[in-house]
């Protein structure tokens, strides 16, 4: 094979209950990435969709990850890259991770190594390293294993990614504000404490979580959906956040919480005239910045070869 377009999801973070823990991929949007060989090393040809992305592959998610993969592999050749981003800058849906399970994925096809998911994972998360600054999983694990992940670590610190059950009924009704937050800077204001009780609820409502998806049991999500810690200390930073999810939860919503660092939010609903009653509410909610509304459901299949060319 001569070249491969690879496709990777966005993605929520921290699903409200699971703070570095749980995410989540949606359908339609994601990023694009084609590959072809090259002698050596990694030259990004061309990226559409968004002019202030770094074309040094030292600065570049995606760049990284191959990088990454070439060093890993011991490749006596390189590749040549073009990106096609479909996941806007600083949203909070996972635009940086999409980018690099993207290359990866597509490099693990160009080669013929078939890498298992586990050194993929590794590979992606270098990328996604230089975007934010530290190593989190939420957007990477699903992007590339799609559905709702849980991001687990063994005894000797080894990543473990378990997907569980995406409930078919739900479906999220996202809401992105027109402004950029840094994944660094959402990070960055967070305390290093947390209050015991917080600690004890949150754990409760992680469990709850759980429990719900695996039992189809909406009434217990709707009774613990509710971030305690890191939604209170970030809601901040989106303007209009209070009116906005007070919209969605008297519009009958099982909850609503930010997505990753923000500014998108995202409501999670049972049905689709729940989802209907939001768009229509915020859609006359006065707000200082625009609002994108729409609604979307979980991508169970994730990150996925699109085409190939001999």
């Amino acid at each position: 094979m001569r070249v491969v377009r690879a496709y990777a999801p966005a993605s929520l973070a921290n699903f409200a209950v699971g703070f570095d823990i749980i995410g989540a991929a949606i359908q339609g949007m994601g990023d694009e990435v084609t590959l072809e060989k090259a002698e050596d090393g990694v030259k990004i040809t061309s990226i559409s969709g968004d002019a202030t992305i770094p074309m040094n592959p030292e600065k570049n998610t995606a760049g990284k990850a191959l990088l990454e993969f070439i060093e890993l592999n011991n490749l006596e050749y390189g590749f040549n890259m073009s990106i096609k981003k479909g996941i806007p800058l600083a949203s909070g849906l996972g635009g940086s991770a999409a980018s690099a399970v993207a290359a990866t994925i597509a490099a693990d096809r160009l080669s013929g190594l078939k890498l298992s998911k586990e050194t993929l994972l590794r590979i992606s998360l270098s990328g996604e390293l230089i975007s934010s600054g530290s190593v989190h999983t939420d957007n990477v694990a699903p992007s590339l294993y799609g559905g709702i992940t849980v991001s687990l670590k063994d005894k000797n610190q080894n990543y473990i990614i378990q997907k569980i059950p995406s409930l078919t009924s739900l479906k999220m009704v996202m809401i992105h504000p027109h402004l950029e937050i840094s994944t660094k800077e959402a990070r960055d204001i967070l305390r290093q404490d947390v209050p015991l009780n917080l600690h004890v609820q949150q754990s409760m409502n992680l469990a709850a979580f759980i429990i719900s998806v695996y039992t189809a049991q909406i009434d217990l999500l709707k009774k613990t959906f509710d971030d305690l810690i890191i939604e209170p200390q970030r809601a901040s930073l989106i303007p209009d956040f209070s009116q906005i999810k007070s919209v969605c939860q008297n519009s009958g919503a099982i909850g609503c919480s930010i997505s990753g660092a923000g500014p998108t939010m995202f409501a999670v609903c049972d049905n689709a005239e729940v989802t209907q009653k939001i768009e229509s509410s915020l859609k006359e909610l006065k707000t200082s910045v625009k609002l994108d509304v729409w609604t979307t459901n979980i991508d169970t299949i994730g990150a996925r070869i699109l085409e190939v060319k001999s």
